[in-house]
């Protein structure tokens, strides 16, 4: 009996070692696959500029111009045609800044890429200055008061923006453009 105990003993020793022989082996082979990634990445953009907010900003700023609506996508080639290391991620993620920042807008046509323009005022008063009529963001149903937020927010960002605010979902909010006589 004590000879099976030994040997059942030497077993699970040997199970144990060879499973944390294993773990090691594919801990190694995991950091040799990320170290070959990071130096493909680094070969891949070698002698290439890291892209910035502005720089988004700046070409996507001229290809709306130019062609009245730019994607994502437009942009992210263009970037790279001006020598930057450009992704769709980061192209993506400064153009979500730039469309909250109020310095482009986006339109949601489905497309697989954003598309973004220019923002435009909606009317021009005597001395050429931009009126944009408020959001007034309420929720029906609740006892929450209707809030009137700035229009140079999308209509998104402001129900977002009054979620923040009320504890309601954002869902139950409702939005319209509220003049400027109310």
């Amino acid at each position: 009996m004590a000879a099976v105990l030994v040997i059942a003993k030497n077993k699970q020793t040997h199970r144990l070692q060879s499973s944390m022989y294993s773990r090691q082996i594919w801990s190694r082979v995991n950091d040799q696959v990320k170290n070959k990634k990071k130096q493909m990445t680094l070969s891949a953009n070698k002698g290439l500029k890291p892209l910035s907010a502005k720089n988004v900003r700046d070409v996507g700023l001229a290809l709306a111009r130019i062609d009245g609506s730019t994607t994502t996508r437009d942009i992210k080639d263009e970037c790279r045609s001006q020598g930057f290391w450009a992704t769709q991620a980061q192209v993506a993620e400064f153009a979500r800044d730039l469309v909250a920042q109020g310095i482009l807008t986006a339109l949601h046509q489905g497309n697989r890429y954003r598309t973004l323009i220019e923002p435009v005022p909606l009317a021009v008063v005597g001395d050429r200055s931009a009126v944009t009529p408020q959001w007034l963001i309420s929720a029906p149903g609740t006892a929450f008061p209707s809030l009137s937020l700035p229009g140079s927010l999308s209509r998104t960002q402001a129900r977002y923006q009054y979620t923040r605010i009320h504890p309601v979902q954002f869902a139950q909010t409702r939005s319209r453009r509220a003049s400027g006589e109310d």
